[in-house]
């Protein structure tokens, strides 16, 4: 079998990085090619993922990995997945993407719920009650009408 050579960006909070992944049909090898700080923005009192620092060094890391493969088979990209950025008929950003840690939504959950009573059981799956992630800990906190509750992200 022929290698595959891949790539994959891992977007982090803080950091960014770009791995060359190789398969040869029985093992797989990682080989980081580029690492690159993630810095938001603040701009006032509100925090902005720095959209077009990610994007060039992103592009950075895959010319690193596409020059040490010679090719790329495919690309991988794994980001935050809560933050997003909306975009014209163009393909340009509207505006610039807020960071998940921007205190702009602390409370909505709190709202929420004093409009609409969250519907939870002590015999419901985690997965039929109402969560608020925290994304800055490897915990779900569970707001539901039994009280704060809180489980290893790893049970659901």
């Amino acid at each position: 079998m022929k290698t595959r050579n891949m790539a994959a960006v891992d977007l982090g909070a803080s950091s960014g990085r770009v791995l060359l992944v190789r398969f040869d049909g029985r093992a797989l090898s990682l080989e980081e090619m580029y690492r690159f700080p993630n810095r938001p923005v603040i701009v006032h009192g509100h925090r902005f993922w720095n959209i077009l620092s990610l994007w060039d060094d992103t592009l950075t890391g895959l010319r690193k990995a596409q020059q040490r493969a010679g090719t790329l088979d495919s690309i991988g990209i794994d980001t935050w997945g809560v933050d997003y950025g909306l975009v014209d008929t163009n393909g340009f950003l509207l505006g610039q993407p807020f960071q998940y840690r921007d205190h702009r939504t602390d409370g909505v959950m709190e709202r929420i719920f004093s409009r609409i009573p969250p519907r939870c059981s002590t015999s419901a799956p985690a997965s039929n009650c109402c969560l608020s992630i925290h994304s800055s800990s490897s915990t779900l906190i569970s707001r539901c009408s039994r009280g704060i509750s809180t489980m290893p992200t790893g049970c659901c």
